[in-house]
């Protein structure tokens, strides 16, 4: 099975906030791109609905995210990297 692959750092922490786990990145360039199992497609589009979500547990997770982009970056490895997923932390706080 095909993993969902987003560019878009809003929809990633969104699908996270869904407990979706990020189970790679993968850089070129200026671009990241955010991979999470396939059945992760059928949740994005509620992104763009405007579903609702815990606003901490977003916010926790852009906030990983960023993070993780800019460790690899700092690091100068090229970023393709497995993530594990932290989640689970952020979960019960919303």
């Amino acid at each position: 099975m095909k993993n969902f692959k987003t560019s878009d750092l809003s929809v990633a922490a969104f699908l996270m906030t869904l407990d979706f786990p990020l189970l790679k990145t993968e850089g070129n360039g200026r671009r990241v791109a955010f991979h999470f199992p396939s059945t992760a497609a059928e949740a994005a589009p509620g992104y763009l609905r405007g579903e609702k979500v815990s606003a901490r547990a977003f916010s926790a997770s852009v906030r990983d995210l960023k993070s993780l982009i800019h460790s690899q970056q700092r690091s100068g490895n090229r970023m393709n990297m497995e993530y594990e997923n932290k989640q689970s932390d952020y979960s019960s706080a919303g």
